[in-house]
C-alpha cells in the first residue's frame, strides 16, 4: 500500500503537469482573450467583472474536475483527515480550497 505522502505527491504532480499543459492553457487563454476587453481600467464595469469572475471560476472548476475524473480521482474537495494532511501538502492544497468553495 502506498504511503499517504506518495499518494499526495502523485496527485500534486499530476495537477501540476495538467496546469502546465495545453488542456489547461488553451481554454484559459481563450477565456482571457475573449474577456480582456472588459478590463479597460474604468471603475464603472465592476458588475461585469463579477460576472466574468464567476464564469472563470466555473471554467477552472470544470477543467480540474475533468482532469481529476480522467485520472480516477474523486472527492478531492472533501478534506482528508488532518493526520493525512502534512503541512506542506496543506500549503499546496490551498488553491484547491478556493476552487472547492472554501474562499
Amino acid at each position: 500500500m502506498a504511503s499517504p505522502d506518495a499518494d499526495e505527491t502523485w496527485l500534486l504532480d499530476s495537477i501540476t503537469g495538467f496546469l502546465r499543459g495545453p488542456a489547461w492553457a488553451l481554454p484559459v487563454m481563450s477565456f482571457i482573450d475573449e474577456n480582456c476587453i472588459i478590463f479597460d481600467g474604468d471603475a464603472e464595469h465592476k458588475f461585469a467583472y463579477t460576472a466574468i469572475y464567476e464564469a472563470f471560476k466555473e471554467l477552472v472548476d470544470s477543467l480540474l474536475e475533468a482532469h481529476l475524473q480522467d485520472i480516477g480521482v474523486s472527492n478531492v474537495c472533501s478534506p482528508p483527515p488532518s493526520s493525512y494532511r502534512p503541512a506542506r501538502v496543506h500549503q499546496h492544497m490551498r488553491p484547491l480550497g478556493a476552487i472547492c468553495g472554501g474562499g
